[in-house]
Order: structure tokens, then C-alpha cells, then sequence
């Protein structure tokens, strides 16, 4: 029996997986031998399987889902059960209706390498779950949902620094274990998005420009692999994999079990802020920002944002906002915004100093409630210029918003700072190199007429199009986009091939597969 030194939390046995080889028995004869269970590390090394096809009534293979139940550790929830309606909840109710046969609430590596290989000998599609945030509904099939939400807990060593989470966590998980310690990780403003999503597509968040995206705090992540492997991988085990974990997108190459993060001490106090416009002071205001941001410190996060509301008679009222955070007193945040009022006076100021913590509390998203919306993007190598903003207030104009649940938003989130400092090559995260990132979102509510939900999506694509000549074609792979005619090129750029490399290494079979998955 080991003790726990006095200066860390000791995190519980991830790598069931690993350690329990021989203890991992499904079926005699029907699924794993024991020519597959000698091998350590490749529990299905040998086993051959047809290629992956949905299992519906009718086919071929019937699915024995008692004998998944039997050999899981956790909980097998199926439609008649009563855990089954909450389970299934996802973020987008754009994809609600989507109803899992199963639900595999995992406990360990182990389920997690349990459930892979009753997926496949049983034909059944596969995907996985930490969060529910996929913009796309890529967090849901009719066919196996792995979910990996009863595996949340965070421990922080406090000799190093180092934070470590099960796969499952959420940010909300990640900033309540480094508030204990006074520490924290760049991470992302809605509490309830999964640590897994959030870091494997890049991770952003209002501390990117000071402390770097989410990947770049990562040190090292565990994997069960299509092969039920339980690999160890960071920049000396498995470099390949590292390199591609690290912006290559959730679901693509593994079952990502835990994560290990460098964190940083946080500082005392923080300076959140939030300044708004109306009508055509909105162009004057996002440029003159956009100067400011140019020569910003680090320290400085923030987020852009235009919106519409209507008016008189139907009238829309364009809208402007900027909202974020500086990390020291107010008088520097004062002095970054008198040139931006100088230029445009405020219809709302709010500037105010806070506890770092209570700064995090009050830029999250935790008022957002699950909705059905649809999301484009687009990265901006480059500023924009005075046409290009007058093209954002020119579709706002002409905004079809009829219903009171009906929304739609423009942001432009601040890249740059020390994002810049890593190569585009370095990581698969290829958008370094660029100015700001602005999505396009339109949300409507759950029973709204679909005449006007294809109205809303026909605006957002004209606006979408309409921005073409002042940005990229690249997108932001965790606003994962049905629409994109190439969305891997879009999302991976010039670290595309190598990434199809390393799913042919890791997932030769193709068995993490969805619409917009990196293929082999």
C-alpha cells in the first residue's frame, strides 16, 4: 500500500484497461479469445470484423445488448429505461430527435474498450460523448452512444501544478479544482462544455492570448484505441498521435480517457468589461477596437460581438458589443478603450474590476440554455476593412427575425497574442496566424414554423457568403458545420494529410467515424 504525499490529490486508476487485461472476459467464444487476451496491450489484436454498418430491424446482425450489459462495469441505458430521457440530452435541440438504441454510461477504460468491441462484432454505429456540445449533433446516432459523464473528477498536484481530468469533465469541473489551488488552464467560457471537445478541436478561451490555446497547456492524454490499445501519448509516446490529438477534433482517432494540463497561477483581480453601440456608430466602434486590438497587450480577451433587435414598425436596430477581460486594474482598461470612445461614445459602459474568480463567473455562459440553432465561421488572416464591417450591418438589415425566441449573432472572437507564437504545423491546430474568428448564428425556438427556420438558415448562408471576400474559407472545427462543402479542408488546412496519416496508423478500420470525420 502506497501513501499520498502530503502535497497532492492522488487521482484514481484510469488505465483499468491496462491493468485488468486478463480480467476482461466478454462471452465466452462469441466475441474475445483467449489467443486475443494474451497479448497486453491489443485485447482484439487478430479478431477480424466486417466493416461498420447500422444495425436497424431487419438486418442481418440483431444486437445482443444483454450480453453489453453484462460486461459493462457501468449502466446500459436503453429507451424503456427511466435514466434513458436525460441521458440522450444534447446541446443543439436542432438534432433532439435523434433517439440512441443505447446508452453505454461507461465506468472505466475498460467499459470504454468493452463497449468499442461489442460495437462492432454486434454492427451497431458508435459514437462518443463527453459533453453534448457538438454544434453539427455529432454527439448522438441511432445506433451505440459511449458516454463517458459518470467519469468527471479533476485532481491538481500541487508540487507541480499539473491538473488532471477524466475524460468526462467539464469546465466548470477543471475551474472548481484549480480554484482550490489557485491555478487554472486558458479554458473556455461555458461551464458545461466537455474538457475533451473543448481541448482536442484547439480550445479557446478569454486567456488564449496570454496563456495559448487549450492544447497548448496539454502534456499528456490517455486513449483506448479501435483495437481496445490503452495508450499513454504525449510528445515522447506516441508523438504522431499527440500531434494530431491536439487539434485534430473529438472522435476522430480514440476514446480520450483523461487529460494531464500545465496550469498557471492565477492573479489576483481581473478587469471584465462590456461596452455597447446602436445603428451606424457600430462601424466606427468595431474598427477603432479593431485598432486598439492590433497593439493590445496579451492580456487582454475578448469578443466582438453584433447582433440584431427589431424596432418600430419592423425597423431592425443593428447592435454592437464588446465584451472581455484584462487581466490588471482598471485604469488599463480604461486607457485600451478611450480611443474606441473617443471615436464612438458608448450607449452602455461597464467597466469594473473583480477577484479573478468572480471575473471567470461573470464571462461565462452559464444563462445558455439548450436550443436549436445552426453556426457558421470564418477565420480573418487580416483586419477587416470599413466595406466589410458596412457588409455585416447590411445583413443585419435585412435579418428575418419573427418569432420572440428567434435570435441571431455575429462574434468575432480576439485571436493572436502568443496563439501566433506556435508554428500552424506544430500541432494539427492550423489557424494561428490570424486576427479574429467570427461565427454566424442564428437560433430559433423549438416549435417555431420550419417556412421560418428555413428563412432564418437562408439569411445566415446569404450573410455567410456575403463576408467571403474579407476572410478565409477556413472554419473553427469545434463550430462544426454541416454545411462546409470541404469541412476537413476547412478545418485542417495544410496539417489534413498528415492527419489522414495518423488515422490510417490509429483507426485503420475506421471504426470513430461521423459525417465530417477525418477518413483514412
Amino acid at each position: 500500500m502506497t501513501s499520498t504525499p502530503p502535497d497532492s490529490e492522488s487521482l484514481p486508476e484510469l488505465t483499468d484497461a491496462r491493468t485488468s487485461r486478463r480480467d476482461f472476459l466478454l462471452d465466452a467464444g462469441h466475441m474475445v479469445g483467449a489467443a486475443a487476451l494474451a497479448a497486453p496491450l491489443a485485447l482484439l489484436t487478430g479478431y477480424q470484423r466486417a466493416p461498420m454498418v447500422h444495425a436497424s430491424e431487419g438486418s442481418a446482425v440483431r444486437p445482443n445488448w444483454d450480453q453489453l450489459e453484462r460486461n459493462l462495469s457501468g449502466n446500459l441505458l436503453r429507451p424503456d429505461g427511466a435514466a434513458y430521457a436525460e441521458a440522450i440530452k444534447i446541446w443543439n435541440l436542432r438534432y433532439a430527435s435523434t433517439r440512441p438504441a443505447g446508452v453505454a454510461m461507461v465506468a472505466n477504460s475498460k467499459d470504454i474498450a468493452t463497449a468499442i468491441a461489442w460495437a462492432r462484432d454486434n454492427q451497431v454505429d458508435l459514437i462518443t460523448r463527453s459533453g453534448g456540445h457538438s454544434y453539427a449533433g455529432y454527439s448522438t446516432t441511432p445506433g451505440l452512444v459511449i458516454n463517458l459523464n459518470d467519469m468527471t473528477k479533476v485532481t491538481l498536484d500541487r508540487a507541480t501544478g499539473n491538473l488532471t481530468t477524466f475524460g468526462a469533465a467539464k469546465n466548470k469541473d477543471v475551474a472548481a479544482a484549480g480554484r482550490l489551488h489557485g491555478r487554472a488552464l486558458p479554458g473556455g467560457q461555458c461551464p458545461t462544455v466537455g474538457i475533451s471537445g473543448f481541448v482536442l478541436g484547439g480550445g479557446l478561451g478569454f486567456h488564449m492570448r496570454q496563456h495559448g490555446m487549450g492544447i497548448d497547456s496539454l502534456l499528456s492524454t490517455e486513449m483506448v484505441t479501435a483495437e481496445g490499445e490503452c495508450l499513454q501519448v504525449s510528445d515522447k509516446e506516441y508523438p504522431d498521435l499527440f500531434w494530431a490529438l491536439r487539434g485534430g477534433g473529438g472522435g476522430n482517432f480514440g476514446v480520450n480517457t483523461s487529460f494531464t494540463f500545465r496550469t498557471f497561477p492565477v492573479p489576483e483581480q481581473a478587469t471584465v468589461f462590456s461596452l455597447s453601440w446602436e445603428g451606424d456608430a457600430c462601424v466606427q466602434a468595431f474598427l477603432a477596437f479593431q485598432d486598439v486590438l492590433l497593439g493590445a497587450p496579451n492580456a487582454l480577451g475578448a469578443i466582438a460581438e453584433f447582433s440584431a433587435s427589431s424596432g418600430r414598425q419592423g425597423a431592425v436596430i443593428p447592435k454592437f458589443e464588446i465584451m472581455g477581460q484584462i487581466i490588471g486594474q482598471k485604469d488599463a482598461a480604461d486607457k485600451l478603450f478611450a480611443p474606441v470612445i473617443a471615436v464612438a461614445k458608448p450607449k452602455t459602459t461597464l467597466i469594473e474590476t473583480l477577484s479573478f474568480w468572480d471575473a471567470k463567473s461573470w464571462l461565462s455562459e452559464e444563462s445558455n440554455a439548450p436550443k436549436p440553432f445552426a453556426e457558421r465561421s470564418r477565420f480573418h488572416p487580416k483586419p477587416l476593412t470599413e466595406d466589410g464591417v458596412a457588409a455585416i450591418l447590411d445583413a443585419l438589415a435585412k435579418v428575418p427575425i419573427l418569432g420572440s425566441k428567434q435570435h441571431v449573432e455575429s462574434s468575432f472572437f480576439a485571436w493572436g497574442g502568443v496563439v501566433a507564437h506556435v508554428p500552424a504545423t506544430a500541432t494539427a491546430f492550423v489557424h494561428r496566424n490570424d486576427l479574429w474568428l467570427q461565427t454566424f448564428n442564428c437560433s430559433w425556438g423549438p416549435n417555431d414554423p420550419q417556412p421560418e427556420i428555413d428563412r432564418l438558415m437562408a439569411w445566415q448562408n446569404d450573410f455567410y457568403n456575403a463576408m467571403k471576400p474579407f476572410a478565409s474559407d477556413r472554419a473553427f472545427q469545434n463550430f462544426a458545420d454541416p454545411q462546409l462543402e470541404q469541412p476537413l479542408q476547412s478545418y485542417y488546412g495544410e496539417n489534413l494529410k498528415r492527419l489522414i496519416d495518423v488515422k490510417k496508423k490509429y483507426d485503420r478500420n475506421e471504426v470513430f467515424t461521423f459525417a465530417q470525420s477525418i477518413k483514412g
